[in-house]
């Protein structure tokens, strides 16, 4: 069984920037996490992501679920130089 998740409906905005916004974010991803289904989350319709939004929604995840994250966390709709400015 898979989950569908799109960021904008969570945020309510294209931006993720905020730290409220990741918490929230967050809040939704740990919600699924224990039914041990598949999460696609769609980053469709955002035009600007912060690290610090990165850090505390995904990054938390990852540190406290990784085998979990890994397992399955599906990141699509993502805009390459979202991610790029990101990583690099």
């Amino acid at each position: 069984m898979m989950t569908s998740i799109k960021l904008k409906d969570i945020i309510q905005t294209e931006y993720a920037l905020s730290h409220s916004s990741a918490k929230a974010f967050l809040r939704e991803l740990l919600y699924y996490i224990p039914f041990r289904r598949t999460i696609i989350i769609s980053f469709e319709g955002i035009s600007s992501v912060s690290s610090s939004f990165i850090h505390d929604s995904l990054g938390a995840l990852y540190v406290n679920y990784k085998k979990e994250a890994d397992d399955y966390l599906i990141i699509t709709d993502i805009n390459n130089d979202i991610w790029n400015e990101k990583i690099d």
